[in-house]
């Protein structure tokens, strides 16, 4: 086949496939959910934005989480299209990037149109209700990729200053800065920032068709667009709420009160208890500014592993919130509870750890004995694609009919078609439809469950070996080298995941970026 037949053919298999797949994913309805921490803030943080109002009045949640998902809302609000729609159509684009990314280090075309067919279908992009509803995980998991395919796809590059580098290069800075912004604990992508740096900067012998300087020009652009990006929303930020932050529970403030309390020593081990009540009680004894919140902390009774937002609420509570327009208020007040707390411990008032406060939970002792069973249970749900749920409506929304009609109007969505009594109003067509897509989709859990684990036992073994084998023969392998960028990063998310499991919660979502990596 002549290479204008096989480029047409590659077009009509990808376009084709991705008609394929939105087609198959129509089947899951918007799902409109009352959740204050997640799906409304989004939904609210987004409507402010299109409305003009930023991120609108501030209070203990509007900086709580990054502004990155609720800009996508309103970029796909102001394109006037649906949410979901939205959402797959930005996941087909990365595999359509990792598609142009593998491209030239693979030994076939045939070879890269499977990789994208293996990541067009991965069912965590029609997980319901994860995908189908304003969650920041669908639109990190296309992020996620975006990232790895403009890294490989730089990386891959003769290093010269041509439009093909400077497109990996702008696409990386974007969807980096965007990344960024969009989640906090996105410090999981820096082991393979730093090793494409390491493997793109240096004069090494595979890069004697380009010049030191124009690698390092292509290497400035996205930390340029990161650094540009980052400011920009915190002078944002500080034009409107005289808070120079993406996100305040970073500040040193809310770090020190947080962190303070997360050093108090507690009387009795609870693995995923990060502040006690008798911690709590202690430092309140110390620290006036804390005591102050304590009405907040009985009307306010999150989970144990939620006490961030238990004392976020608290002060608002006691009125610390009550200027929408300035944050200093709030900030204050947690640079006066850290201060207090620290002082405390230095003086011997209270028991404390010896580190610096952070918003990472202290490890203990006691923890090391949970490592063996987590690692294993965060390693086996990485690469077994077990849990995915293809049916819509085995999570009908109870929202009312006001909230089903706000997120409408911001997701272009019909959130209606999600309810039980409207269940009862849809035709047999429709239905039978419906039961088409969902069929299909249940087949591909099923067959990812069963290929996946053997596909990466055999991508380490192969790579593996092809790593080795240049070592050994001194001689440079693009793809062997290429290959450790998604395992760097899947390995390090792996190691953050397992260390959030034992200290705090059973947390699962944030997998979602490393299926496609798998």
């Amino acid at each position: 086949m002549n290479t204008r037949r096989s480029w047409w053919l590659i077009f009509f298999i990808l376009s084709g496939s991705i008609l394929l797949k939105l087609w198959m994913t129509e089947a899951h309805e918007f799902l409109a959910r009352i959740k204050p921490h997640d799906d409304s803030l989004f939904l609210h943080l987004a409507s402010s934005i299109t409305d003009g109002h930023w991120l609108g009045d501030f209070n203990n949640r509007t900086l709580i989480k990054g502004p990155g998902y609720p800009l996508f809302i309103a970029v796909a609000h102001w394109l006037g299209v649906p949410l979901l729609m939205a959402q797959q159509i930005l996941y087909a684009l990365a595999c359509i990037a990792a598609f142009l990314a593998l491209l030239p280090l693979s030994r076939s075309r045939l070879a890269a149109v499977l990789v994208f067919l293996l990541l067009l279908f991965n069912p965590a992009s029609f997980n319901d209700p994860v995908v189908s509803s304003a969650f920041r995980e669908s639109f990190y998991l296309s992020l996620g990729l975006l990232l790895m395919a403009s890294l490989i796809g730089l990386g891959a590059g003769d290093g010269r200053l041509t439009p093909r580098n400077l497109a990996w290069a702008l696409l990386l800075g974007l969807t980096a800065a965007w990344l960024w912004i969009t989640r906090e604990e996105s410090i999981w992508v820096m082991p393979g920032v730093a090793f494409v740096a390491a493997w793109y900067l240096p004069p090494w012998p595979w890069h004697r068709r380009s010049r030191w300087f124009s690698r390092l020009v292509l290497s400035l652009i996205p930390v340029f667009m990161v650094l540009f990006t980052v400011e920009t929303i915190r002078s944002t930020n500080e034009s409107h709420y005289n808070v120079r932050h993406v996100v305040d529970i970073k500040s040193p403030e809310f770090v020190s009160a947080l962190g303070g309390l997360m050093n108090i020593h507690h009387d009795t081990f609870a693995r995923t208890q990060v502040v006690s009540a008798d911690a709590l009680a202690r430092a309140m004894a110390v620290s006036p500014s804390l005591a102050e919140l304590a009405p907040g902390f009985v009307a306010n009774r999150y989970p144990a592993s939620f006490f961030i937002w238990t004392l976020r609420s608290a002060a608002r509570q006691a009125g610390y919130y009550d200027e929408p327009e300035n944050g200093r208020a709030s900030l204050d007040l947690y640079g006066r509870i850290g201060d207090e707390i620290s002082m405390a411990c230095e003086s011997g008032g209270l028991s404390c750890l010896d580190r610096a406060p952070s918003l990472r939970p202290p490890w203990l002792p006691q923890h090391w004995s949970y490592v063996p069973e987590a690692l294993w249970q965060v390693t086996r749900d990485a690469v077994g694609f077990g849990g995915f749920n293809v049916y819509s409506m085995r999570y009908p929304s109870g929202a009312d009919d006001a909230y089903i009609s706000f997120s409408a109007g911001i997701t272009g969505e019909r959130p209606e078609r999600r309810t039980n009594r409207w269940q009862k109003k849809l035709s047999e067509t429709y239905l039978r439809s419906r039961e088409l897509r969902e069929y299909l989709m249940k087949r591909f859990v099923n067959i990812y469950q069963y290929l996946v684990p053997l596909l990466v036992l055999l991508a380490l073994l192969i790579h593996g070996r092809r790593l080795y084998g240049s070592l050994r023969s001194r001689r440079y392998d693009p793809a062997a080298v290429a290959a450790l960028l998604p395992l760097g990063s899947v390995l390090t998310l792996i190691a953050m995941l397992t260390y959030v499991l034992v200290t705090i919660w059973p947390v699962t979502r944030p997998l979602h970026t490393v299926y496609p990596l798998c």
